[in-house]
């Protein structure tokens, strides 16, 4: 018995803890990324028509493309960098289309709030050493979740 609680406890480092409590947090306050119904958000939909639309020039054969529906006929990818459309498409197209491409979508912004803690976390543990270990999660859940709107000026997620 001793051995199975020593190795529990060896597992749970505070840290794994911490994420944990993260992403319970996070499922919470973001849980409508998950669900069924149209994406929520200010220009998610139109992201993700951008999407469809890289899935369908990947499938093709192409890397962009013209399209007649956006701005009366338009060059597509112009105004966004395709990477994370290329990515997302990639995934989509790698298992076979099996997976519908908004379930892929919805799990990769799901996952970009994880990434942001991730890589603040990493920011405040290269530039100010490990004495920041536990206020990088602190700061930058209350960057994530400042209660006023900050994207319009650049500022909040």
């Amino acid at each position: 018995m001793r051995f199975w609680l020593a190795k529990i406890k060896s597992y749970c480092d505070s840290e794994k803890l911490v994420w944990l409590l993260i992403f319970f947090i996070v499922l919470w306050k973001f849980g409508g990324l998950l669900q069924g119904g149209l994406l929520p958000g200010w220009d998610t939909m139109p992201h993700y028509y951008g999407l469809e639309q890289m899935a369908k020039f990947l499938s093709a054969g192409h890397w962009t493309g013209y399209n007649m529906q956006w701005f009366g006929g338009f060059p597509m990818f112009d105004f966004y960098a395709p990477l994370v459309l290329t990515t997302i498409a990639s995934i989509y197209l790698a298992l076979f289309k099996l997976v519908p491409l908004v379930i892929i979508y919805r799990l990769f912004i799901f996952a970009s709030i994880f990434f942001f803690v991730w890589t603040f976390r990493f920011f405040c543990l290269t530039y100010f050493g490990n004495k920041t270990k536990y206020t990088s999660f602190i700061l930058a859940l209350a960057f994530l979740f400042y209660p006023k709107l900050l994207a319009n000026y650049g500022l909040g997620a």
